[in-house]
């Protein structure tokens, strides 16, 4: 009788294309992760945490180690679930994110993406008085072609406010 330990299966399952390589990679620490830039583009170390970046980091395909110390103040450790949230602190006025190429799925089970965190969200109109109107919005980037804005391929994922 064969035995096999479970990182063996889960690495098993990944390479016969049972699992993808994401829950080999999930994030096991419930994270509060803090998007502060509208910017898109490749993950580097710098003052802007972009949604690419949180959801990397949600994933567990980024280690906050990478990250420079203005982006890690940007992240937090939660104590009181195990479910990580990225919320959203953008500037003023610069609340659109243009995307420049496909975002990586969500993958983190019970993931929460939260706009309704991003100051300005819940105003309403005189039209629409009980509707709180969502401030950020995802759309490709001028020229760009990008057919999805957020992929869902966890578990328990909430998206909220966008």
């Amino acid at each position: 009788m064969m035995v096999f330990s479970k990182p063996l299966l889960i690495g098993l399952g990944f390479l016969l294309g049972i699992l993808p390589a994401s829950s080999v990679l999930a994030q096991t620490t419930p994270l509060q992760i803090t998007v502060n830039s509208p910017e898109d583009g490749p993950i580097q170390a710098d003052s802007a945490q972009t949604l690419r970046e949180a959801i990397a980091i949600a994933n567990g395909n980024l280690p906050i180690a990478e990250l420079s110390t203005i982006e890690q103040s940007q992240v937090a450790t939660l104590a009181t679930d195990n479910s990580s949230r990225i919320e959203f602190d953008l500037p003023p006025e610069q609340t659109t994110i243009y995307l420049q190429d496909l975002l990586p799925p969500l993958t983190s089970t019970n993931l929460t993406v939260d706009g309704s965190t991003q100051p300005g969200y819940g105003d309403t109109r005189l039209d629409l008085p009980h509707i709180p109107i969502p401030v950020v919005s995802l759309t490709p980037a001028p020229g760009v072609e990008v057919f999805r804005g957020l992929t869902v391929a966890g578990s328990g994922i909430t998206i909220q406010g966008l």
